[in-house]
């Protein structure tokens, strides 16, 4: 029924209660798809963090099982016994391959061909690979010594090669001098490649030719003083930017 049909009281309440709600009730409307929705979806791709080469398959750092190349070998069993001119398949049948594995010790000095086999042949034991069973734990710890080994060579060899690099200046007085002579001595005897590099220093008093050569040659003398120790290049001239290079050796010093 249309509101004009109702009694006045009535039609007075539709406009006060049930049409302001009528006017402000939100018209739906059909959703659109968000712009980002319509992108195509891109797999997002983690960075994977690897450790040192302690974790590489063993047959990276070793010859093993069907690497080896050669049918029949001469073999080392698990007991340490010595068996010559032993099938290389046959013995990898017999082995628990999760636990253990056949390394080459020695390669073969004339490998066999491939379709060999020993009961059709009777090759010299002195021309074929020596192998060994092992445990493959054991060759693990052996690869993780040798890279440790390794790294701590190269780092080693790092911390040689990084030169040293001190600045003097020509007026320097005795206590700074002795200073500095102290920390060249150290790296010199560490191995270290050093560079003295002797300059004036601004709102600094002006060195005499006197006091620049006495400088130069406590330096010489503390070079002197560490064994091994020796100039490599010098480069400047004397009261404006000189550059003296030495190369030291490493000191062993004995446990206390």
């Amino acid at each position: 029924m249309s509101p004009a049909h109702f009694p006045s009281t009535a039609r007075a309440l539709y406009r006060v209660f049930i049409q302001p709600s009528l006017t402000l009730r939100p018209t739906l409307r059909p959703t659109r798809p968000s712009r980002s929705s319509l992108l195509p979806l891109m797999p997002l791709r983690g960075k994977t963090y690897m450790k040192d080469n302690i974790r590489r398959d063993l047959s990276d750092a070793f010859t093993l099982d069907e690497a080896i190349p050669s049918p029949i070998i001469n073999l080392v069993d698990s007991s340490g016994k010595f068996q010559p001119c032993v099938s290389l398949h046959t013995t990898l049948r017999s082995l628990d391959r999760k636990d253990y594995c056949i390394l080459q010790l020695a390669p073969a000095k004339s490998p066999l061909p491939a379709h060999t086999r020993q009961s059709s042949t009777n090759p010299d034991p002195n021309t074929l690979p020596t192998c060994k069973i092992v445990l493959k734990q054991e060759l693990r710890q052996q690869q993780k010594a040798k890279l440790t080994a390794a790294n701590k060579a190269k780092r080693k060899g790092g911390a040689k090669a990084a030169a040293k690099q001190l600045e003097i200046g020509w007026a320097i007085d005795a206590n700074d001098l002795s200073h500095r002579l102290q920390r060249m001595r150290e790296f010199l005897e560490q191995g270290r490649k050093v560079e003295i590099v002797l300059a004036p220093k601004k709102r600094a008093r002006k060195a005499t030719a006197e006091e620049a050569g006495v400088v130069v040659r406590k330096i010489r003398e503390m070079v002197g003083q560490c064994k091994g120790a020796a100039e490599v290049g010098a480069e400047g001239k004397v009261l404006g930017v000189l550059t003296l290079v030495f190369q030291g050796k490493e000191v062993k010093r004995e446990k206390e």
